[in-house]
């Protein structure tokens, strides 16, 4: 990929010109709450709300006040933001790594996707993209919670790595209507508006958003040298998406709508298929209908009640030339969600949950043919199933300052069999603002439709698929050393048995999915966080992860041995503008190949000015401030054994409120 001259200047010049401005009418009010940045609230982690601090995982929360501060376009970039968290891009998808593990072939299903606690893990792929093709527009974000470790005890399959639940803004949060405009690298553009309004007695929010990325050129040396044009994709990566969003509130009763699509042109050459070719693409379609009912029953119950409805299509585009021609790969999944849930406090020291979850898969289709003239159907797979989940979790108040979390869950999967996890966590408030965490758990992740039933002519199914299962133990902290200084830190072990990889059958001279073996993964975790009264924000983390295959000392492919990051908010022009400035480091990672990529750093800036009171905000930012050139590994889909990432980029953003 070459590296030509882009005008980000622009894109924080207008920017820095505004807070100036501004300056004069800004009051100095909007001093950060202390408190509630360094104790933000958490669900997940038991599936009732509770402080960070007090939860039995080590929680991380990111808030819509950093996915402004530091410009994150996209929810991998939100988690990225986490301690313990890499990302790998292959031009087609995003995909989240955590805590070493995220093999290349690998689509981001042992982590598991809620948005207001619906699970949005589609039932082809089990897998909730972390890209742009994601059903949520993040501008709809309030705060981010990410649980790392084992959650199967709680949700059920696909919680192996980690829980993701994305709060989204609140109605009232939100009255009143408001349009914003993007500009950016490479003609890239983007509209959006939201509108909230009182209706009755209930809150309606209606958003939505459309963009386009029409990408840049792209070279892959694998196809020619750098003077031939046949090692160019021109246009191949261009990408477009639109989402809408809606949510009608009224008492004990939320109802919620989604609607998503997004288009991707894959410039690589992925599959085999055609290089350089624009008829190579694929594109992700979601739909969601939630209805949610909660009651507090008493001080010491509550009731919840939910049902959900989703879609997900998948509809690939991949050009062969001739005489196979151009492979059409459809994809539909439909499933209906149900979920009871009872909350009781009411036995002296304990605090228990009570669930009960149904999913009803009522189509997996997957159908592939071929327009060619030796075309015709490859395959026309028609599936549906059911799963159903019981689970049990009791916090229990040993003494004043001990607190044991005993958990369980027994599950039917797919194919009929049973599988029960537990988990165990130890709480101890050694000292005021001083928590000390002994976790224990385990989780599971069954193989999914398009891993264990699709074959065509480059994929072989494995209907014997078995599920891959995880035991990990950890041993976190928590110490509010200062009132405006938190420090956070983990130990942990994990073991993976019978992981799901995708490998190529050289016999079969196809792509497959086996159970590869046992994976080790063990690292330390460091993090602090300091707020100021004046408002300036410091948090750094570091990590040491080793992940290895049984019987091996070397570390596993794209799983880099250190991660180091660093978020900084520094408040200016009498707090009517802030900067911020993210910088994070990626340790080496080994290819598919064996290579060595060497480790990288970026950093990013934005500068965003949002007067108090004021009808109109901007922002603007960089990426990749000093263009450093560096790649992700490649997948076995690839002729690539790595992938050129993009060098600087830059983003303009202007919003007006009505």
């Amino acid at each position: 990929m070459t590296r030509r001259f882009r005008p980000w200047p622009a894109a924080v010049a207008p920017a820095l010109v505004a807070a100036w401005c501004a300056a004069g009418a800004a009051e100095n009010g909007d001093a950060a709450d202390l408190e509630a940045l360094l104790n933000q609230p958490v669900y997940a982690a038991s599936r009732f709300a509770q402080d960070a601090a007090d939860a039995p995982a080590a929680v991380t929360v990111l808030t819509a006040g950093d996915i402004r501060a530091f410009g994150w376009r996209t929810l991998a970039e939100v988690l990225n933001g986490a301690r313990g968290v890499f990302l790998r891009y292959d031009r087609f998808y995003q995909y989240v790594g955590v805590r070493g593990l995220a093999r290349p072939g690998d689509f981001s299903s042992r982590l598991l996707m809620l948005i207001d606690g619906m699970r949005v893990n589609d039932n082809i792929y089990d897998q909730a993209g972390a890209g742009r093709e994601f059903p949520l527009d993040i501008g709809l974000i309030d705060r981010v919670e990410f649980i790392p470790g084992p959650g199967s005890a709680l949700y059920g399959s696909n919680a192996v790595l980690g829980v993701v639940n994305i709060v989204t803004r609140s109605g009232a949060a939100m009255l009143g209507q408001a349009i914003e405009a993007e500009l950016g690298s490479a003609g890239s553009r983007r509209i959006g508006f939201s509108s909230g309004s009182e209706w009755g007695e209930g809150r309606v929010l209606v958003a939505g958003r459309s963009e386009l990325r029409p990408g840049e050129p792209l070279r892959f040396p694998e196809f020619g040298d750098a003077s031939s044009a046949a090692a160019w994709s021109n246009g191949g990566d261009r990408e477009t998406d639109r989402k809408l969003f809606a949510r009608w509130t009224q008492g004990e009763l939320t109802a919620t709508g989604l609607l998503s699509q997004r288009r991707k042109l894959i410039p690589t050459g992925a599959f085999g298929t055609v290089f350089g070719s624009r008829d190579t693409s694929g594109t992700d379609r979601y739909a969601f209908a939630d209805l949610q009912w909660q009651r507090d029953l008493d001080a010491q119950r509550q009731l919840v009640l939910r049902g959900s409805v989703g879609q997900y299509e998948f509809d690939g585009r991949f050009d062969y030339g001739p005489p196979d021609g151009r492979q059409h790969l459809d994809q539909t999944g439909r499933w209906i969600d149900l979920e009871t849930r009872w909350l009781w406090s009411g036995w002296a020291g304990h605090r228990l949950v009570l669930g009960l979850e149904l999913r009803q898969n009522l189509a997996q289709r997957q159908r592939s043919s071929f327009d060619g003239e030796d075309g015709g159907v490859a395959a026309d797979i028609q599936g549906r199933s059911r799963r159903f989940g019981v689970f049990v979790n009791d916090e229990w108040t040993l003494a004043p300052s001990l607190r044991a979390v005993l958990g369980a869950r027994v599950d039917r999967q797919l194919d009929g069999g049973h599988v029960a996890t537990p988990r165990l966590a130890l709480v101890w408030t050694a000292a005021p603002g001083l928590q000390l965490k002994a976790l224990d758990g385990r989780a599971f992740r069954e193989p999914n439709a398009y891993e264990s039933q699709y074959e065509d002519l480059f994929v072989r199914a494995n209907p014997q698929l078995r599920r891959e299962s995880l035991r990990a133990r950890e041993l976190a902290v928590e110490w509010r050393a200062l009132a405006q200084l938190r420090l956070a830190g983990s130990l942990y072990r994990y073991e993976v048995s019978d992981l799901i990889e995708q490998q190529f059958d050289e016999l079969a001279e196809r792509l497959v999915y086996n159970n590869a073996g046992t994976v080790h993964s063990g690292g330390a975790e460091l993090e602090g966080d300091y707020v100021d009264s004046s408002g300036w924000r410091v948090r750094a983390s570091w990590t040491r992860q080793r992940t290895r295959e049984a019987g091996s000392e070397q570390q596993i492919g794209n799983s880099p041995a250190t991660l180091l990051k660093l978020h900084a908010t520094l408040p200016v022009a009498r707090h009517a503008a802030r900067v911020g400035v993210e910088a994070q480091r990626v340790g080496t990672r080994r290819t598919l190949a064996g290579d060595t990529l060497a480790p990288h750093l970026l950093v990013g800036l934005t500068v965003q000015v949002d007067p108090p009171g004021s009808a109109w905000w901007l922002s603007g930012s960089v990426y990749n401030l000093f263009d450093r050139a560096y790649a992700d590994p490649g997948g076995p889909e690839l002729v690539q054994d790595q992938l050129a990432q993009d060098g600087r980029q830059w983003r303009l953003q202007l919003g007006l409120r009505f």
